[in-house]
């Protein structure tokens, strides 16, 4: 992408919010489908040096020691390898933090795709969880300009994005070594959870960040056992997810309707699941889910859209001019970069303005977003891990996401609210777990106001709850009273996200004081659901 069209990328998000009465963002997006070479060319006239510039500062980083570590060397990554793990293995000995200088080399560790294992096996920490063969093919993490980039475009957002408290929730449910986490690290107001399969990357990781809420294991067995704790709390969920065939845990997950064979679909599918109404995923997955033109691609983006309101997809380059990896080293893989909103329930059908998206035809309807030139012909070919048949590539050089400008919204969609499957009920040999809790609550030690907040928020729990089982007039009952309970308190003490008291006991675990609280949004207003 020239310098030109990258700036043309970064006007048009501001001329959107300035249009003038009479032309709307069709008509705009009309002209610059038949302007957009003109109009590139008016830019290199009239702003050559300034052009020249940009170049030059977002001219691709060569493999120096200031470039990502996955840039470096074999030889350097190896080394630095080796030196990370021997941190990791002397931290978890003597139980501490790492200092400034150990965290420094902990952040050198880039995986061993790509590497000599059998080389450096003689080198490797006693004791230590050692790296494994199919980490070789498989183990290239999500790159650090493409984290960096994400949390770039999506810090903004943070402040709107639905929470049970003061801060967001936020899961990677295939952290690696934890390029996603790192890249948010500045990112303020976000609560991370974090799950990693690989004992290897997951010790990497803490020795690291021991402050996390790390869970090693596969994602399934996290779904099964904090997934009703966590459903409709999530605000955010980013992920790399694996691409291959799901192994034994498959059956780790008790509801059988996220039997997928594939890791990225169920993933895709079960994370997003999770989100609260509105909350934000993004996930960065090989390109057949978009333009996969088999029946079985075809349904996993008809489940996936009749859930979740596609805001903005990018298709990264996969080659680079000299023909070498663009974004992951050791593989030219076409991946695409997705940003969905939750909605909160199922469509009967799916959005008539996602009919394009269903047919596989997203990248016709935005070409701007293929961030590079397309060579040979995209088939529709599902499994893009694989050696391309028609030559299909994506040719260019990663450097920057064009400003986030998400699709609207259908206004007029009836929301069905999930089935109690989906919002994290399960009927497994130890009876039902799910969303509903007991009403008791001690609140013998407690204010006034603070008592009345935790049973209302009971009642809310097991409100929101019946409304999910959708199989009684029970929430049209109770309802009115409820709503009337939530009011009044509001009324006589305020915004309950500005009691400090109550977000202390929110903090604390006090399940009735969480409910609560997720009964509003920031602003103090009752949520959808129980306006």
């Amino acid at each position: 992408m020239t310098a030109a069209a990258r700036l043309l990328d970064t006007l048009v998000p501001l001329v959107r919010t300035r249009l003038p009465r009479g032309v709307d963002d069709a008509y705009l997006d009309d002209f610059l489908d038949r302007n957009r070479s003109a109009l590139e060319r008016i830019l290199e006239q009239n702003l050559g040096p300034l052009l020249a510039r940009m170049e030059a500062a977002n001219r691709p980083l060569a493999p120096t020691p200031d470039a990502p570590p996955e840039l470096w060397t074999a030889s350097k990554r190896t080394a630095a390898n080796l030196a990370a793990m021997a941190v990791a293995a002397r931290l978890e000995t003597e139980r501490r933090a790492p200092t400034t200088e150990e965290r420094t080399t902990l952040a050198g560790y880039s995986g061993w795709g790509g590497l000599s294992i059998r080389d450096a096996a003689s080198r490797f920490p006693a004791g230590f969880p050692a790296p494994e063969e199919r980490g070789l093919i498989h183990e290239y993490y999500t790159p650090s300009l493409v984290a960096r980039e994400v949390a770039r475009v999506v810090a903004p957002l943070v402040s709107g994005l639905p929470s049970d408290g003061p801060r967001v929730h936020a899961l990677e449910p295939s952290a690696g070594i934890g390029r996603f986490l790192h890249a948010f690290a500045d990112v303020p107001d976000l609560t991370w959870h974090a799950v990693e399969w690989s004992e290897l990357s997951a010790r990497m990781l803490r020795a690291l960040r021991p402050e996390l809420d790390l869970t090693i294991g596969p994602f399934e067995r996290w779904v099964r056992e904090r997934g009703p704790a966590m459903q409709g709390r999530l605000g955010l969920l980013v992920s790399n997810p694996p691409y291959g065939v799901r192994g034994a845990s498959l059956a780790e997950d008790p509801d059988r309707a996220y039997r997928e064979k594939m890791a990225y679909p169920y993933f895709l599918r079960r994370g997003l699941d999770l989100l609260a109404p509105n909350g934000l995923g993004v996930y960065l997955i090989p390109a057949g889910f978009m333009t996969g033109r088999s029946t079985a691609m075809a349904s996993l983006r008809e489940k996936v859209l009749k859930r979740h309101h596609l805001a903005a997809a990018f298709r990264l380059p996969s080659v680079t001019e000299d023909r070498r990896e663009a974004v992951f080293p050791g593989a030219m893989l076409v991946t695409d970069l997705l940003f969905f909103r939750a909605r909160g329930g199922d469509l009967d059908a799916v959005d008539e303005g996602d009919r394009a998206i269903l047919a596989g035809d997203y990248f016709k309807e935005y070409p701007r977003h293929v961030l590079g030139r397309e060579i040979g012909d995209d088939h529709g070919e599902d499994d893009q891990t694989r050696r391309p048949r028609w030559g299909y590539q994506v040719q260019g050089t990663f450097t920057r996401l064009p400003e986030l400008v998400e699709r609207p919204v259908c206004g007029e969609c009836r929301v069905v609210t999930f089935p109690a499957s989906a919002r994290g009920d399960t009927n497994g040999p130890r009876g039902r777990v799910g969303v509903t809790r007991s009403e008791d609550a001690d609140t013998s030690d407690l204010p006034a106001e603070l008592a009345n907040a935790v049973l209302l928020g009971m009642r809310v729990d097991r409100y929101l709850a019946l409304l999910a089982g959708d199989t009684s007039e029970e929430p049209a009952q109770l309802w009115p009273e409820l709503h009337g309970a939530l009011t009044a308190w509001t009324a006589t003490n305020g915004n309950p996200h500005a009691n400090i008291e109550l977000v202390k006991l929110a903090r604390g675990g006090n399940t009735g004081a969480e409910r609560f609280l997720s009964a509003f949004d920031r602003a103090g207003g009752l949520i959808a659901g129980l306006r």
